[in-house]
């Protein structure tokens, strides 16, 4: 079967390299570990679609999973990674602005109970072509009559190997025909909310994260549900080896999407065991501090990228051999929707300074992720989600590297 890969969200790395002048000696780009910049995918998605009539007959349909909104990125920017407000205001699923999201860890839950068609997977009627500021959809609503389908509940599986090649996590929900005709879905989509984890549901701030409306050949969908029939919905969300990203990733992505309050599977950098915690300042950077190991760090290992990477052959912070001076964090954060591309971007970047007395190489550049407000940071409070190799960065006295990370959403 053939592969489904998600465009729609990209991660690449920017070294920017300065003599000890200042002047700028080198810049190199690093689109993703594994491969070149227009096959750069932070998570091979896909949406299965599974139609079930009353004698059991079942068909089954692959479609790409694209349509991510400006919202999902705004969350995985503003509030789950950069710990900051956004310039562009989020328009609410049930209508109205939700304001901007601002610093602190926001969660959102797409596991919703039998009978809530409020939030979860949701499915309507739909045909307007998606679009990054979708905000909602032609709610097809729970019940047992007529243009109704009874929403089951939605589930969560764990995270599966898939066949050696990678990681993907499924939310699944089942939707039953009880009427007398047939119900025809054209849209489907995932709605949650902006809210902190203790404060559950809220419709005041409830958004449309995804929406997709086509079939593999880019034809709408126009899917028949008949009497006695199922329709199941299944969004997987997946990495991959040329993602940029690994297995800590989409754990982490499982336990945002189903709202979890621990995460003991996150694999710790120093233990190399899962007992990482769930806190609001989970990927907060120093932004603040130079010397912290919090954010942006360099390495000396030079082994391949796997999905297996949990921590790097750490360069320490300092001034002695082999050690480089560890800058503060610089953000740019998603800025506002461009309408002609529908795209956006932020990225973070931070300097290394080597005053050793010598040279110093770098292979490797990481985000090492902490919960940890305190200072300083250890490795025992860390955990990897990402890490890429730099091709031999030899740095010499007096000389600067920039590390940018780059996050680009196409919607």
């Amino acid at each position: 079967m053939k592969k489904l890969k998600s465009h729609n969200i990209k991660l690449g790395v920017g070294a920017k390299i300065f003599d000890k002048n200042g002047d700028l000696k080198e810049e190199r780009f690093y689109p993703s570990p594994n491969s070149s910049i227009d096959q750069c995918y932070l998570q091979s998605n896909k949406i299965t679609i599974e139609v079930k009539d009353a004698d059991s007959n079942i068909e089954i349909q692959e479609i790409p999973f694209r349509t991510f909104t400006y919202n999902y990125a705004a969350h995985w920017t503003a509030a789950g990674l950069f710990q900051t407000s956004l310039p562009d205001s989020i328009t609410g699923a049930f209508g109205g602005s939700v304001g901007t999201p601002s610093v602190g860890r926001y969660s959102y839950d797409l596991v919703s109970a039998a009978g809530n068609d409020e939030y979860g997977i949701l499915i309507g009627t739909g045909s307007t072509a998606p679009s990054h500021s979708d905000y909602n959809l032609g709610w097809i609503t729970h019940g047992t009559g007529s243009n109704q389908l009874y929403y089951n509940i939605a589930t969560f599986t764990g995270i599966v190997d898939v066949s050696g090649s990678g990681y993907k996590t499924r939310t699944t929900r089942t939707f039953s025909n009880y009427g007398s005709e047939s119900v025809f879905v054209k849209e489907m989509g995932l709605v949650t909310d902006f809210n902190y984890l203790s404060f559950g549901f809220n419709y005041s701030t409830a958004v449309l994260f995804a929406r997709d409306i086509t079939d593999i050949t880019g034809s709408t969908l126009n899917i028949e549900v008949p009497p006695s029939g199922t329709l199941t919905i299944n969004y997987d969300f997946e990495v991959n080896p040329e993602s940029g990203f690994n297995k800590n990733w989409i754990t982490n992505v499982r336990y945002e999407l189903q709202n979890a309050t621990t995460m003991t599977n996150i694999i710790n950098i120093l233990s190399q065991s899962g007992q990482i915690s769930y806190n609001d300042v989970q990927f907060q950077f120093d932004t603040a501090t130079t010397g912290s190991i919090k954010g942006l760090v360099c390495g000396s290992g030079s082994a391949a990228v796997t999905l297996e990477d949990f921590r790097i052959g750490l360069i320490q912070n300092g001034t002695g051999a082999g050690q480089l001076v560890y800058g503060q964090h610089a953000r740019n954060v998603l800025g506002a929707r461009a309408v002609s591309s529908q795209s956006a971007q932020c990225n973070v970047t931070r300097n290394f300074t080597n005053n050793s007395g010598g040279s110093v190489d770098i292979n490797e550049v990481a985000i090492y992720a902490s919960d940890d407000s305190s200072y300083p940071i250890t490795e025992a409070d860390c955990w990897m989600p990402t890490r890429f190799l730099t091709a031999g960065i030899t740095l010499e006295d007096g000389e600067t590297v920039e590390f940018r990370f780059v996050f680009l959403f196409e919607f």
